[in-house]
């Protein structure tokens, strides 16, 4: 027997560690109640995110008054809400119910793409609005018209396709995270890394930082101009209203300056930027810092996707404090019974004894003389 080209053969078996001892966190792995408790939370969501931002779609759409460039702009934003919690909510209330990704490789992608694709719009269409109410309140310029509102709503889907799109042709991966929703990561290599860091500033972090610095200019453009307002030279008498300042100037001249219309929809604005950094930025500083460590989830970091579709909620509520046409156009789709109540103010109310008896003496005067 020739046993000179004998090469010994060794089986080598690999074993994955058991499910309970991984570091981080499976769907398989929550409680069912915890399971079912998220998923109910997540279709209240998007009832509130589905009902709310249509009241504001249907307002633009109706009434003609309100076609305004802005308004155009919010509707816009109202309506990446409505498609971000119409596509993205479900998949994942079916991933907590099921306990793991059952929707296959395919659905995988493009559900991923979609939801990449979708809060990009949303994020550039509110960089829009900043940039417009930092040139009318810093530059005092408005360049902002309906055609060009338009146009940036169609340049919006453009640049946010450019940037979500290179994963689907192999420049990254769309996989989904703790099996609960398919997002940009690292599988193979450092070109990937590269996609999804340059990915999550272009579209997270650089417009974020956009806003922030357009907010901090408008604010201290306000400071100065309630400190010029204020600081006025003798004989100069100033009342404030709710709404409007006015400052007389020895009896003769006066002045008024307008400063709820200016500051009402920026702080609108202000917040939907706030809760949109709360929503979104810790989720994208992970996926950023994934792409470089690629550590696996914590138990705090597989919830942040749910933490993200709380503002799609949260939109609609600021509207109805913020914008009263809205407030009355959400009365009209409920019953009357339901209509809240106004509030008559003290000083306005009748100081009537319902325990007194009143009696009506018609004066001489107002009675009519027959000729």
């Amino acid at each position: 027997m020739d046993v000179t080209n004998f090469t010994p053969v060794i089986n080598v078996t690999t074993t994955s560690p058991a499910p309970s001892s991984l570091p981080y966190l499976h769907l398989s792995t929550l409680p069912a109640p915890v399971r079912f408790v998220l998923a109910s939370l997540l279709l209240l969501t998007m009832t509130i995110a589905l009902g709310g931002n249509f009241v504001v779609c249907w307002i633009v759409y109706r009434k003609p008054a309100m076609r305004s460039a802005i308004n155009l702009l919010l509707a816009h934003l109202a309506l990446t809400d409505i498609c971000l919690a119409s596509i993205s909510i479900p998949v994942a209330v079916t991933s907590l119910l099921s306990g793991r990704w059952i929707l296959g490789d395919t659905a995988c992608v493009i559900t991923g793409f979609l939801h990449g694709l979708i809060y990009t719009v949303g994020i550039y269409t509110l960089l829009a609005i900043s940039v417009d109410r930092y040139l009318i309140i810093v530059s005092r310029t408005t360049m902002l018209t309906l055609n060009r509102a338009k146009i940036i709503i169609l340049l919006s889907w453009v640049v946010a396709g450019t940037v979500t799109f290179p994963p689907v042709v192999g420049w990254g991966e769309y996989r989904p995270e703790v099996q609960l929703l398919c997002s940009v990561g690292r599988s193979r290599g450092a070109g990937d890394a590269v996609y999804v860091m340059l990915a999550t500033v272009l579209a997270t972090f650089v417009p974020l930082l956009l806003m922030l610095h357009s907010f901090v200019c408008i604010i201290a453009t306000v400071r100065k101009k309630c400190v010029r307002v204020q600081d006025q030279p003798r004989g100069v008498c100033i009342s404030y209203n709710r709404k409007v300042v006015t400052a007389t100037l020895g009896g003769v001249r006066r002045l008024k300056i307008d400063v709820g219309f200016k500051t009402r929809s920026f702080k609108t604005i202000l917040l939907l930027f706030v809760v949109l950094t709360v929503c979104w930025a810790p989720y994208s500083t992970w996926i950023m810092l994934n792409s470089v460590v690629n550590e696996h989830l914590s138990v705090i970091v597989s919830l942040l996707p749910c933490v993200c579709y709380l503002k799609t909620a949260i939109n609609p509520i600021i509207y109805y404090a913020s914008i009263k046409k809205f407030r009355e156009a959400c009365k009209g789709f409920l019953p009357r019974f339901c209509w809240p109540v106004p509030c008559v103010p003290a000083s306005h109310r009748r100081r009537v004894n319902p325990s007194a008896v009143y009696e009506v003496r018609e004066s001489s005067s107002s009675q009519c003389t027959r000729s």
